[in-house]
């Protein structure tokens, strides 16, 4: 089995990421649903993945609005989630500088942002982000 990353998008609130977790996540950790031999088992030849997927799945949440870099430190205090990822595109939209993503003001905010997810213990992310652990 190898670890496999989730990374689910427009999370605003430490309320959806705690979905998002579960969404990625088998019960009873999660609502995920399971078939019997998925893909990502091999078909059925991983013996206990149903078990196991939970310690080597990395959920990433991609926060994208003004809301969600005001809930940033309360979205990495969630359980579960491994890294955020800003999404500048949206963002920008979000901060009136639409189709602007590399506007000084959006880029402030991403940086700042970085800095905070740093801080919080999480991985940060970002398309201008050569590694997801970048010294921002």
């Amino acid at each position: 089995m190898s670890p496999s990353n989730t990374t689910l998008p427009a999370v605003d609130s430490a309320e959806e990421a705690r979905r998002a977790v579960s969404y990625a996540k088998y019960p009873p950790l999660g609502v995920r649903g399971y078939a019997g031999a998925p893909r990502a088992s091999h078909y059925g030849r991983v013996q206990g993945y149903a078990h196991r997927n939970h310690e080597e799945i990395c959920v990433l949440v991609q926060v994208e609005t003004q809301t969600a870099l005001n809930n940033i430190e309360a979205i990495a205090a969630v359980d579960g989630v491994d890294g955020i990822f800003i999404g500048p595109a949206d963002l920008s939209a979000s901060l009136g500088y639409i189709g602007q993503p590399d506007h000084p003001v959006v880029r402030a905010a991403i940086e700042d942002a970085m800095r905070r997810i740093l801080k919080a213990g999480k991985v940060p992310g970002d398309r201008k982000s050569t590694r997801l652990n970048s010294s921002h």
